[in-house]
């Protein structure tokens, strides 16, 4: 792989934070998926991972960074006769914002799953087909030891 080529994907991942997207922009005209081949040159090249890593953090906080004047800043509104008319914000992207990781757990959905009653299975271990002395032996093994201890 050129030094060319990956600097192309390094700048754009700085640009979209999405290896996907910028495995696209630096292989124009490929057929398919590329990601395949800048994954296996990150696993050969330590400089090219740094590098990946990098440009993954600074794309990735681009993008919250998009997200979060998209819902508190918000984007002006323009009225038909071309005047602003106000703003708009998005809810749904804060939202998003405070559920994510970089928040930590505090505004995380929690969900809870509760059970009642019996948990049945009809699994046939063969207990049955064993002999009478390895069921005994059986019986034994799962026998509570005593230890003497009263």
């Amino acid at each position: 792989m050129t030094a060319e080529r990956k600097q192309v994907f390094i700048d754009a991942l700085a640009k979209y934070g999405v290896a996907e997207w910028a495995a696209v922009e630096a292989s124009p005209g490929a057929v398919g998926s590329c990601i395949a081949s800048f994954h296996t040159e990150k696993h050969r090249d330590p400089e090219f991972a740094e590098a990946w890593e990098a440009a993954y953090e600074v794309g990735r906080m681009r993008v919250v960074g998009e997200a979060y004047r998209r819902a508190v800043e918000g984007d002006e509104v323009i009225g038909r006769d071309g005047a602003p008319a106000g703003r708009r914000y998005s809810d749904s992207l804060m939202g998003l914002i405070l559920k994510s990781k970089s928040m930590g757990s505090m505004f995380v959905d929690r969900q809870e799953v509760e059970h009642s009653g019996q948990v049945t299975t009809k699994r046939d271990l063969g207990i049955a087909d064993l002999s009478p002395a390895k069921r005994e032996l059986l019986r034994k093994l799962l026998e509570p030891e005593d230890d003497g201890a009263e």
